[in-house]
């Protein structure tokens, strides 16, 4: 769910430019909102019931639920909901100047992982930063949003371009690859499998050849 959000957020930064939201793919990301919140409270209820329960063993809880999950995800759509909204009133000149800027920062998030002192470890991927006094950070989280603003602005100066292999597929080839190589390291497949869908899918809509993706 969360890949094809990303998706329609990313296929709809780039189509904005000076034009209004498009409408129905506004009306199709609410709709995967609400998808997502009620297939979370269909497949998290054992998931919520141990954890609460093993929080009541603990004393930390008074009774177990068949709702945290839910109601934790509810409570995070709630406030990303107004976020969304105020974006939309920042002017694209903006996040034109600053998409560089976000898309290096991610990089180097990305590249820090790999410092001892606060790269995290869980399980098998280093895909934390644990930096103190601050809480954890997911730099792939990150990383997704940057790229979507970031290939956005590059390709639209490139709209001539971007059809071309030499000009215009082998450079967002390299460009994509920074960024797969970086999570590859980790490795986190998940990001790598999103973020190559958001990337391809952005470049097929600014005019990009099929055969080209394809045989890339």
């Amino acid at each position: 769910m969360g890949i094809v959000c990303d998706l329609c957020i990313g296929y709809c930064v780039f189509k904005m430019k000076h034009r209004p939201i498009d409408t129905s793919l506004a009306l199709t990301i609410i709709g995967l909102v609400l998808f997502g919140i009620a297939m979370i409270s269909s497949v998290s209820v054992y998931e919520s019931y141990e954890l609460t329960n093993a929080l009541v063993n603990k004393g930390l809880a008074a009774e177990p639920s068949n709702s945290f999950y839910l109601w934790r995800h509810l409570a995070r759509a709630i406030i990303a909901v107004p976020i969304g909204v105020m974006m939309l009133a920042v002017p694209l000149n903006v996040w034109r100047k600053i998409a560089l800027p976000f898309f290096v920062v991610g990089l180097v998030m990305l590249v820090a992982l790999f410092l001892p002192v606060i790269g995290a470890n869980y399980g098998t991927a280093t895909s934390w930063l644990n930096i103190p006094f601050l809480p954890s950070i997911q730099p792939s989280e990150f990383v997704k949003l940057a790229i979507i603003f970031y290939l956005a602005v590059w390709m639209e100066k490139r709209q001539e371009l971007v059809h071309s292999f030499q000009y215009g597929f082998l450079p967002f080839t390299i460009l994509l690859s920074a960024v797969v190589v970086l999570l590859a390291l980790q490795p986190d497949f998940g990001s790598i499998l999103v973020i190559s869908s958001i990337a391809t899918v952005m470049f097929y809509a600014a005019g990009g050849s099929l055969l080209h993706i394809i045989g890339g």
